[in-house]
């Protein structure tokens, strides 16, 4: 199955993972793809355990279901509002 992470940056073929692993810090929650020992890439980062913990399942819903995709979620924290719409006027120069 292939895995598009959660910025949209980078596939990952789980054919060749070992396994995925939920990693905690203190603000933050991340879900990397373990290859080996000494390997490990970034999936997506979260906001903490529990919103980290449902993409896991997700995704393992996924692999068990025999899906050929799965496209991560975005966090609410990290990717969610990227612009600004709203009504304010911008100002420009002067003083």
């Amino acid at each position: 199955m292939y895995i598009l992470n959660g910025p949209g940056k980078e596939i990952v073929n789980s054919d060749f993972v070992e396994r995925f692993c939920i990693v905690e810090h203190e603000d933050t929650a991340m879900i990397i793809a373990s290859y080996n020992a000494n390997r490990a890439v970034t999936l997506s980062k979260y906001k903490d355990l529990p919103e980290a913990s449902s993409v896991l399942g997700d995704m393992l819903a996924a692999l068990a279901g025999g899906q050929t995709s799965y496209e991560m979620p975005e966090s609410s924290l990290f990717y969610g509002q990227r612009t600004i719409k709203d009504a304010r006027t911008r100002r420009r120069g002067g003083s």
